[in-house]
C-alpha cells in the first residue's frame, strides 16, 4: 500500500500519463499450485521499453490488501525477463510451492536498465491461487469390492492396458 501511495504522490495530476521511469504493474491471468510448486500466468506490458529487460518478484500472501491489490508478505522467486519488441511479454512463472498459511499471490516488476535497477511497479492485483493434486495424471482408481466387478449389459467393456505394458 505505501509503494502505491509513493507512486501517486510522485504523478501530481492522475490524468496526466505516468512519467518516463514508471513501471507498469504485471497482469495475472490466473495461478495454479501444489505441494510440487506454483505456476503464475502473467503478462507485463511496457510500450515505453520495447526489449527491456525486467526483474518480476513473486510474493505469497495470507491475504489481499483492502484494495484488492496484492503485498509483498513472502518472496516465492525471482524471474528475470525480457520484453517483446511491442513492449509486452506473457509467460508462466514455475515457482516453488506456497509457504503453509497463504494462498494468494501477487507480483511486481522492477526496470532493468543498463548499468542498474531503474524503477520498480507497484504490486499486481492479488490473485487467488488455485489448489490442483500433486500429479494431477495420477487419477485416483476407484474402490472395488468384491464381485462389484462388472460392467452394465449393453455397454462396451474396455481397459487400457498400456500402462502396464514395460518395453
Amino acid at each position: 500500500a505505501a509503494r502505491r501511495a509513493a507512486a501517486r504522490e510522485r504523478t501530481a495530476d492522475p490524468g496526466l500519463p505516468p512519467p518516463i521511469w514508471a513501471v507498469h504493474a504485471p497482469m495475472i491471468a490466473s495461478a495454479t499450485g501444489s505441494a510440487a510448486g506454483t505456476q503464475i500466468h502473467t503478462t507485463l506490458l511496457d510500450p515505453l521499453r520495447p526489449n527491456a529487460a525486467y526483474r518480476i518478484e513473486a510474493f505469497a500472501n495470507t491475504a489481499c490488501d483492502a484494495s484488492g491489490y496484492g503485498e509483498g508478505q513472502f518472496l516465492l522467486g525471482t524471474a528475470d525477463v525480457q520484453t517483446y519488441p511491442s513492449g509486452g511479454w506473457a509467460d508462466t512463472l514455475a515457482l516453488p510451492a506456497l509457504p503453509a498459511g497463504t494462498t494468494y499471490v501477487s507480483l511486481t516488476a522492477t526496470w532493468i536498465g543498463t548499468s542498474s535497477f531503474m524503477g520498480s511497479s507497484e504490486f499486481s492485483r492479488c490473485v487467488a491461487v488455485q489448489m490442483q493434486p500433486a500429479d494431477p495424471g495420477a487419477a485416483t482408481p476407484p474402490a472395488v469390492a468384491p464381485g462389484s466387478a462388472s460392467t452394465p449389459a449393453g455397454q462396451p467393456f474396455s481397459h487400457a492396458l498400456a500402462q502396464y505394458v514395460t518395453a
